[in-house]
């Protein structure tokens, strides 16, 4: 049964994991029995498209730019965004956000009586959590955590395809992991890893 009441729903996932499909899809429920929707991402994000939310398979969906400034996307600039009435509120790629993200939606959920979901990566590619998705989680009344399928391979060896829940960066020049980086991307330049094959791969 879908919840109609104001509550706080995170995804969380690695890469290709489907997070943004399963947040369209919760926009999607909500639309057709009535309720008014509006979907947020930071305007750095114009992998597939500059208007919409979009997902590595091609679905898309009506998104409002949020401004960013340093790789760091405005809460302020998200709720003087919002739009009258609404009654679901999607985020898409949170991790992205300021931490005041957090409490910005408990504002939303508790004070306005709204539906919020936020989708987002919990940790970077060194396993270090994302500080606004690690502030946001223990205010989630619904969490949903998806996996991706691992894509390590050697040689002419079949994919693994076990569940992956870390990702590898493969445009390693230009960028220091021993720092927190944001580098918005998709297959070009990020692989699902198992946590086997991440420890194989984060080691060469």
């Amino acid at each position: 049964m879908l919840n109609t009441d104001p509550h706080l729903g995170l995804i969380i996932g690695t890469m290709f994991s489907e997070k943004t499909t399963e947040l369209i899809a919760a926009l999607r429920k909500y639309e057709v029995i009535g309720f008014k929707t509006q979907l947020f991402k930071p305007d750095i994000d114009n992998r597939y498209s500059i208007e919409n939310a979009a997902t590595h398979s091609g679905i898309s969906w009506p998104a409002t730019l949020v401004e960013t400034a340093n790789n760091v996307a405005s809460v302020a600039d998200l709720a003087e965004k919002l739009k009258a009435g609404i009654q679901v509120v999607g985020v898409e790629e949170g991790q992205f956000f300021e931490k005041k993200l957090a409490e910005y939606c408990r504002h939303l959920v508790n004070e306005r009586d709204t539906i919020v979901y936020v989708a987002g990566l919990p940790v970077d590619i060194m396993e270090r959590p994302f500080p606004t998705m690690a502030e946001i989680m223990p205010y989630a009344n619904n969490l949903i955590f998806k996996q991706a399928l691992c894509k390590f391979t050697q040689g002419t060896a079949e994919v693994c395809g076990r569940p992956a829940s870390r990702v590898i960066y493969l445009g390693k020049q230009g960028l220091n992991p021993e720092t927190e980086f944001r580098d918005v991307g998709g297959a070009e330049k990020y692989s699902p890893r198992c946590q086997k094959h991440y420890q194989i791969d984060a080691k060469t």
